[in-house]
């Protein structure tokens, strides 16, 4: 009879043990996000003239160019890719065509839904992971 109460109580501590690490989880990936719209306004004033980035790079679509390779930028982005849910296209990286806007997404582990972050002040979930489009949170 005691066996039946242990293994039921572990049963309870291990589900809110694995909600605690998954709530954790998305809390560095948002923490992550918050932490790249300031270092990435750090990388837009130091950028100067005559290099081969403007602003913060021009029609980016990979995590690896622009702003995105900023090693500050980059250390936060391979820090959610070890934290968001795990999808192969994860997170989504971009810039605009005119290197004036950025945006970045991924798939929260907690909920499987989209956290967004630009530099326009969009910040938020949405319903799909692609959701950086152009620069811009959708």
């Amino acid at each position: 009879m005691n066996f039946w109460w242990l293994w039921l109580l572990s049963v309870f501590w291990l589900r809110s043990l694995n909600t605690a690490r998954t709530k954790g989880a998305d809390a560095a990936v948002k923490g992550d996000m918050a932490n790249i719209r300031a270092q990435a306004e750090i990388f837009y004033d130091t950028v100067e003239s005559p290099t081969d980035i403007v602003g913060y790079g021009v029609s980016i679509s990979t995590c690896a160019t622009g702003m995105f390779n900023d090693s500050i930028i980059k250390a936060a982005v391979a820090h959610i890719d070890a934290n968001d849910y795990g999808s192969p296209n994860n997170p989504v990286c971009n810039t605009d065509s005119t290197g004036q806007k950025w945006a970045i997404s991924t798939t929260l582990k907690g909920a499987a839904t989209a956290w967004c972050i630009d530099n326009s002040g969009n910040v938020g979930s949405a319903t799909t992971a692609d959701v950086a489009t152009a620069g811009v949170c959708q």
